[in-house]
């Protein structure tokens, strides 16, 4: 009973975690900074296709969304603009 109690245990136990790997040393090359801008994969077509294909179940409920998104956007801005210019004419009395 002992050594079966013990060989579940030992499956809970917490094990030591594994040392990390050194670093790789930084050459210079690596520490210059050069004043380019980021320069970023192009866009991969096929993996856009394949997203929309699995977007493809909920495109009703991703098309409700994002037409309440734009009927909204307005009225917040509009909220936003009162805000600003009550905000104005209380400092201008």
């Amino acid at each position: 009973m002992n050594t079966a109690m013990t060989a579940i245990t030992s499956i809970f136990r917490k094990r030591p975690p594994r040392p990390l790997a050194p670093p790789t040393p930084l050459t210079p090359r690596d520490l210059q900074s050069d004043d380019e801008d980021v320069k970023y994969k192009p866009i991969e077509w096929p993996l856009i296709k394949r997203l929309l294909k699995s977007l493809l179940p909920y495109r009703r409920t991703y098309a409700l969304g994002l037409l309440l998104g734009i009927a909204m956007t307005p009225g917040r801005v509009w909220r936003l603009c009162g805000q600003l210019c009550r905000k104005r004419s209380v400092r201008r009395n």
